[in-house]
């Protein structure tokens, strides 16, 4: 019995990345997932507009959790805009 194929079967490439991006994607990602999975789901949503939303479009808790959340923010940053947040 013959192996069945993929109706979309997927195509090794070569894309060049900073390797601070690679380093952040590898922080990111368990031992069980791939950087390829997490590269096709972000393309993915990009092609699909699925994702992309101007700072408009975000709220006010959105925009607070995505700050919260970075890591280009020190600590005591991030415990200033928790006590703002707590004001609004």
């Amino acid at each position: 019995m013959s192996r069945r194929r993929s109706l979309n079967p997927t195509k090794a490439i070569s894309i060049t990345l900073k390797q601070s991006t690679i380093n952040e994607i590898d922080d990111r990602l368990s031992l069980s997932q791939s950087r390829s999975a997490l590269i096709q789901r972000a393309v993915t949503r990009y092609l699909s507009g699925e994702g992309v939303q101007s700072i408009q479009e975000w709220s006010i808790d959105g925009i607070i959790a995505h700050l919260i959340m970075s890591r280009d923010l020190t600590d005591h940053q991030k415990e200033i805009i928790l006590l703002f947040s707590k004001t609004l």
